[in-house]
């Protein structure tokens, strides 16, 4: 949606597209998806490689609680898309906080992501207790 506005946005004689912060800040949130995209397919695999474990695999989702792959994901991904979404509405200007544009209504749904459905203060609390205490990490 951004690429697409910037090629029609005139910005001192050229388009937003030409901008270089604009540019600097999509290079940014692109460096973001991808690491969400890596992030979400670590915890995919660790939760085959337990699923494949057969009729065992319940009984160790249960012993661990939830998989830091997991817990790490949905942190992340939450906050920076959260990150994606403000960039979005700044390349927006004014545009990116009306009620009727896309960008906005996209903000709204990532700031809901970061409350409800286990916040964020919710999902540290997690991760402290169940992974950074020293005596819960494996060495």
């Amino acid at each position: 949606m951004s690429i697409d506005y910037a090629k029609t946005k005139s910005l001192r004689g050229s388009t937003l597209l030409n901008n270089a912060v604009f540019a600097a800040k999509i290079g940014q949130v692109e460096m973001a998806i991808g690491v969400m995209r890596n992030q979400c397919a670590a915890a995919g695999r660790e939760f085959d490689a337990i699923m494949g474990a057969g009729p065992s695999a319940g009984a160790e989702f249960l012993r661990q609680g939830t998989l830091k792959s997991a817990l790490t994901s949905k942190m992340f991904t939450g906050q920076a898309g959260w990150q994606i979404a403000t960039t979005g509405s700044e390349l927006f200007g004014a545009l990116g906080y009306t009620g009727d544009a896309l960008i906005g209504k996209l903000v709204r749904d990532m700031r809901y992501v970061s409350i409800v459905e286990g916040g964020d203060d919710v999902l540290r609390d997690q991760k402290f207790h169940r992974y950074a205490l020293p005596e819960r990490k494996p060495y």
